[in-house]
């Protein structure tokens, strides 16, 4: 994901492969039409000016959004549950206070999971983590997978083919007593 949010994730101790594997993109005001129309969101409604609004500024992270029942499904999901983005600069609401992230309309609240979460998580979770948006759940899941052992090497190959089934097969690795269930809530307001 190249731009400016690369340092973002990087600050915030997110490593490049969990990056990779959640498909974290930067939209640029010359790729959002492409992308938008690649996605079935037509920039007449109110989630394609959404769009639009959040890029006019220079570019947005896009963070896509993976609900925990459609994770859960043997094989894991597809596609993203509900899309969110985080602006270059602040876009200001109607409300006149500044949002730094944007999630677009009609989309409703995601319990989210890592699209990388394998089932067996799921299924036989002991503990479970709940964190504040994707980016505090993604360095959750970057340290405990530190902890358990993964070397940083292995976490910044976000080079490989399927970056989501090399991170699946890490977790896989990690003992099930050190196993913790990671699920992003939007924010502590929902």
């Amino acid at each position: 994901m190249p731009g400016r949010f690369t340092a973002k994730l990087a600050d915030s101790q997110v490593a490049p492969l969990v990056a990779a594997a959640r498909a974290y993109a930067t939209l640029t005001p010359d790729t959002y039409k492409k992308w938008a129309r690649d996605h079935g969101i037509s920039l007449n409604t109110t989630p394609g000016r959404q769009l639009r609004t959040d890029v006019e500024t220079g570019d947005a992270m896009l963070m896509p959004w993976f609900k925990a029942d459609e994770v859960h499904q043997q094989g894991g999901p597809g596609s993203f549950s509900a899309i969110q983005l985080r602006p270059a600069q602040p876009v200001v609401g109607k409300d006149g206070k500044p949002r730094k992230y944007d999630n677009l309309a009609g989309q409703g609240s995601v319990l989210g999971l890592h699209p990388a979460t394998p089932y067996e998580w799921v299924r036989n979770a002991k503990v479970i983590l709940l964190a504040e948006g994707l980016i505090k759940g993604d360095s959750a899941l970057t340290g405990l997978l530190r902890a358990a052992g993964v070397s940083d090497t292995d976490l910044a190959d976000d080079t490989v083919p399927d970056p989501r089934g090399k991170l699946r097969d890490l977790l896989n690795q990690v003992p099930e007593r050190d196993r913790v269930l990671i699920v992003s809530i939007l924010g502590v307001g929902n």
